[in-house]
């Protein structure tokens, strides 16, 4: 899972000139000395083999038994002195900061990651806003356009003078009011018409 990482403990000055920080983090090792209250550093870096994205930490001497290996030569463990020579490694002081703690991955990878998050959080707003829509017309559809077609309806065969209908008032909204109001108009219609009836002579 983790074989595109890649980690070093880059140092100004190694024990093992494997570790040494090369220019750009020899850099980063010096900004964490110019801020020592600066806890981690990130961005990306380019190399002949592309770019890549690093965190880094610092490394800092906390302990005094660190220096027993790395103050002088003459008080350096013998194997040390063996393994490294006397050359490198030496001259630490206690709360200097020596060296970086760096992971690094493929900038590839990171962009890769962020296309897929960004998919994903697309992907998951766009179905929540198709879920909404949908319960949107659902409530328009039973609250407002179902009960206007049956008064649109009533209506037309009240027009035609088919009385027997009645505009279903079932909420104390718009629609409630409208129906309301309908209903009103078609009892006064009813009255009017009965009295144009018995004024008519037979």
């Amino acid at each position: 899972e983790y074989n595109d990482f890649f980690y070093k403990e880059a140092t100004l000055n190694p024990t093992n000139l494997r570790d040494k920080a090369d220019q750009f983090e020899a850099t980063v090792v010096e900004t964490f000395r110019e801020n020592p209250d600066l806890e981690e550093k990130v961005g990306f870096r380019s190399l002949p083999s592309g770019d890549i994205f690093y965190i880094s930490r610092p490394i800092a001497i906390k302990d005094e038994s660190c220096l027993r290996c790395h103050s002088t030569p003459d008080i350096a463990p013998k194997s040390q002195l063996a393994s490294y020579g006397s050359e490198n490694g030496f001259g630490w002081k206690l709360n200097e900061i020596v060296g970086t703690q760096m992971i690094s991955v493929p900038a590839g990878k990171v962009f890769e990651n962020a296309r897929k998050l960004q998919f994903l959080t697309i992907g998951i707003v766009g179905f929540f806003l198709v879920l909404a829509m949908v319960i949107l017309n659902i409530f328009v559809k039973q609250t407002i356009t179902n009960p206007l077609q049956k008064m649109s309806q009533l209506a037309r065969q009240i027009s035609l003078g088919e009385m027997e209908g009645e505009f279903p008032q079932k909420s104390q909204d718009e629609i409630g009011i409208l129906a309301a109001s309908l209903n009103r108009m078609k009892v006064s219609l009813q009255m009017a018409m009965e009295m144009l009836n018995s004024d008519t002579p037979q």
